[in-house]
């Protein structure tokens, strides 16, 4: 039997005048846990409560980017020019990707710390918020 692999549809990012295409599937997050040391689940809950880093953000960005089959190094993609309204920009497209993510895929978003093992997942209870650290 073949593997039918499901098409996810891509949120457009537009860095430099050019859209590019970007997921969140297992590769991306897989991606993530390897670059940021931890578990994709952390970094959902962060995003969607305390907020994030704005090179964690960079991060998932980066990893959503190469799961929709862009060809660039993280090198290349750091050394985008900074510009505060193309952090605005990133945000509102990785919220979207986790806003649908969590909504059709019916994910727990879960906090995996020692402290909070023997609490039970909560699904978040409002649109997640970005706010950069």
């Amino acid at each position: 039997m073949k593997f039918e692999k499901r098409n996810l549809d891509p949120v457009m990012i537009t860095i430099n005048e050019v859209e590019y295409p970007a997921i969140l599937n297992f590769r991306a997050l897989s991606e993530l846990e390897k670059i940021t040391g931890k578990s994709f689940h952390e970094t959902i809950e962060a995003f969607t409560t305390t907020g994030i880093s704005s090179l964690k953000l960079m991060e998932m960005v980066y990893v959503s980017l190469k799961a929709g089959g862009v060809d660039i190094t993280l090198d290349d993609f750091m050394d985008i020019d900074y510009d505060i309204q193309l952090i605005g920009h990133f945000s509102e497209k990785m919220t979207e990707l986790i806003v649908r993510c969590i909504k059709t895929e019916d994910i727990i978003v879960d906090d995996d710390s020692s402290i909070n093992k023997k609490k039970p997942a909560k699904r978040p209870t409002k649109e997640p918020t970005l706010t950069t650290t």
